[in-house]
């Protein structure tokens, strides 16, 4: 784990000026580094481990995330482990996400006030 997280950190800025479409980096952070994660949990099956260097073009905080799919099956929903890069690639969380875009999509204006309420529920 700790070789991906340097490989990341080291090489995302300079990546980042070249073109994303088809960019090595960027592969690997969808696809390499999920599957190289994914083998060293303890349930292949209940476990799906997904990464993004962004959608259609770099965004500046990559991130690799666990989801346990009893609880989410897309980081747009439920709530997650996720591994996510400092947008000055100085260092990386280890961060309990919840994903917002259902949230959003279900209750509009309290999306909000729902996301509060259930960041409370996950830490309590």
């Amino acid at each position: 784990m700790d070789r991906i997280l340097r490989e990341v950190i080291n090489n995302y800025l300079t990546q980042m000026d070249l073109p994303f479409a088809g960019n090595e980096l960027a592969v690997k952070l969808r696809n390499e580094y999920p599957a190289l994660l994914s083998q060293i949990l303890p349930d292949q099956e209940r476990y799906k481990v997904t990464g993004s260097p962004g959608k259609g073009g770099w965004t500046h905080n990559p991130w690799i995330a666990i989801l346990d799919t009893i609880i989410t099956e897309t980081p747009q929903s439920g709530y997650y482990p996720v591994f996510l890069f400092k947008a000055d690639m100085s260092g990386v969380y280890l961060s309990l996400n919840q994903g917002v875009t259902e949230v959003r999509e279900n209750y509009r204006r309290d999306a909000k006030r729902v996301l509060r309420l259930r960041a409370e529920d996950y830490s309590g």
